[in-house]
């Protein structure tokens, strides 16, 4: 852990050798990503290029006393470009599409469902995006306590049971989870 702290205020003052130490850590989140999620025209090499940018930003911004180690917070600006790589990827193929067959083409052979197909998908498709990138604003907004807290209460169990597993009182249960709920509604709206 010190060691790591070392080479993170190393690669932070400059020292390539320290970013090298620590992107060669941190690389296998990359290709997890690169499995996860298909970016045209990136090859091995570029996806590696893009988790090096986003690890230099990273290592720049990073701030230990979030709570948050540098693996997470990586890996959650790394899935942030990706989407920002497919949305671009998604707006240039929205428009090759468009200037290979014009509207009224379109709208004579298929007529006006065309509009809300084409707008639908691609509203969907933002949305998914929009949501999870808030569903990981709300998670890291949350403590480690209400994350577990949260957690048991999506998979069922009663208040008794979590402050059971917990080892605190039920009222320390039930405050957790309304301080969890609480921050998922102002995510949501």
């Amino acid at each position: 852990m010190a060691l790591e702290k070392d080479y993170l205020s190393m690669a932070k003052a400059g020292d390539s050798e320290a970013f090298i130490k620590i992107f060669e850590q941190y690389k296998p989140i990359v290709f997890k990503m690169k499995g996860k999620y298909y970016v045209q025209e990136l090859d091995v090499d570029d996806w590696q290029q893009e988790g090096r940018l986003v690890l230099f930003q990273s290592i720049q911004t990073y701030a230990p006393d979030r709570g948050i180690s540098l693996g997470s917070f990586f890996r959650m600006n790394l899935e942030r470009h990706i989407y920002t790589l497919l949305r671009k990827q998604g707006a240039v193929k929205r428009k090759l599409n468009h200037q290979a067959c014009s509207l009224d083409e379109r709208l004579e052979t298929v007529g006006e469902t065309v509009l809300l197909s084409a707008s639908q998908s691609s509203d969907i498709f933002l949305d998914y995006i929009q949501i999870r990138s808030e569903l990981e604003t709300y998670f890291q907004s949350l403590s480690a306590f209400e994350t577990r807290i949260f957690t048991h209460y999506l998979v069922g169990n009663s208040y008794k049971k979590m402050a059971l597993i917990e080892g605190c009182l039920e009222l320390k249960v039930r405050n957790g989870l309304d301080r969890a709920r609480r921050k998922l509604k102002e995510v949501i709206c």
